[in-house]
């Protein structure tokens, strides 16, 4: 994938992708992805960043307005439309297919929008306004990684529609709509943050106080990365504190030397990383 974001370099993303490691499905967790997507699919960025930076920058500053404004439109239109059609249900007023069926179609939309928005935020050249067409041309690697997004949410949405059906859901309605909401979010940032360009240090920074969760004390003292390493992101539910993370990653452009050097002194590799936040999260979750 060929992209790129920023928002003033203080980044807050939550990626929802997913991949298939020994037959096991595994997801909510940049370190899932092969390496080889988060590093060389976006190999012509990387190149742009550093023979043109000032031609780098004016491309993601466009991106960035056209994307975020189709991201917050998008937002509230499935908040509206998926609440609305929660409501319907709850209350006897829509047969079980049809609200199924209904829902589904307003979320695969809504996830395929604001993963194009996501890519368009970097500066890809766009395609179209996104009221009537995608906003960008997506690479066959990019649909593949949406699909198996789309599959991985999928699954809670179907425990969410069945929860309405039967009437077991526990936090209010409204909420639990606002939280798949939330999700266009992870999947906007998710087209964003594989395709940083290879030449950039991530840092977990936050509050790091009482509050964070052991997840995120554990990312804070690993903490600078780089793509090779970082395991995961905020909001990403690979911590204890899932989506109410308070901490969010710095991101600043570094030397091809300076990358080489963290990533060989890290202490972990990231599938090192991964399986110790999943034991953390398996005690404190």
């Amino acid at each position: 994938m060929r992209v790129e974001a920023e928002y003033d370099d203080l980044l807050v993303l939550a990626p929802s992708f997913v991949a298939y490691r020994d037959g096991l499905l595994e997801g909510k967790s940049i370190g899932t992805a092969k390496e080889i997507d988060l590093l060389f699919l976006n190999m012509d960025r990387t190149i742009k960043a550093r023979m043109d930076p000032e031609g780098f920058a004016r491309e993601r500053k466009v991106g960035v307005t056209v994307a975020a404004r189709a991201l917050r439109d998008i937002k509230e239109r499935v908040e509206r439309e998926l609440l609305r059609l929660v409501l319907k249900h709850a209350h006897g007023n829509s047969e079980l297919m049809d609200f199924r069926g209904r829902v589904l179609k307003l979320m695969k939309t809504a996830w395929r929008d604001v993963f194009h928005a996501g890519v368009r935020s970097t500066g890809i050249k766009g395609i179209g306004s996104g009221g009537r067409g995608p906003l960008v041309q997506l690479d066959p690697e990019d649909e593949a990684w949406l699909r198996s997004a789309m599959t991985h949410e999928m699954g809670f949405l179907n425990k969410f529609i069945a929860a309405v059906h039967g009437g077991t859901w526990k936090m209010s309605l409204p909420q639990r709509v606002l939280m798949y909401v939330n999700t266009l979010t992870s999947f906007f940032d998710s087209a964003r943050v594989i395709g940083l360009p290879a030449t950039v240090i991530l840092h977990w920074v936050g509050p790091n106080d009482e509050r964070s969760c052991e997840g995120c004390r554990y990312l804070f003292a690993h903490s600078p990365y780089t793509k090779k390493v970082l395991p995961t992101v905020p909001r990403a539910s690979l911590t204890p504190c899932l989506t109410n993370c308070r901490d969010r990653l710095l991101i600043r452009q570094a030397t091809p030397e300076a990358v080489v050097r963290i990533t060989n002194a890290s202490k972990y590799t990231r599938s090192g990383h991964v399986k110790n936040l999943r034991r953390i999260k398996a005690r404190h979750g």
